[in-house]
């Protein structure tokens, strides 16, 4: 028998899901960037390490040749070991 959890925090971490075909018709501001970056940084990791680095990518050109597609903006999540 499993109790119901009715913790904000645990919700919205259940229902988390990834997103993998993008709008790339959609513009995202530089208010809603600095909000995604700032609450990325924040997130959670393992081991509590934070050992990553968070590159924002803004050309157009190189967004098409790393993720295919024509967003106006992109964020590269990289583990960094060093």
């Amino acid at each position: 028998m499993s109790k119901k959890i009715s913790n904000e925090t645990i919700q919205t971490l259940q229902s988390l899901r990834s997103i993998r075909v993008f709008d790339t018709e959609k513009h995202i501001s530089e208010e809603d960037m600095q909000t995604i970056l700032d609450t990325s940084v924040r997130a959670a990791t393992a081991s509590h390490r934070q050992s990553y680095t968070i590159i924002h990518i803004d050309d157009q050109d190189t967004i098409r040749q790393v993720f295919g597609n024509n967003a106006d903006r992109a964020l590269l999540y990289c583990a960094d070991t060093s």
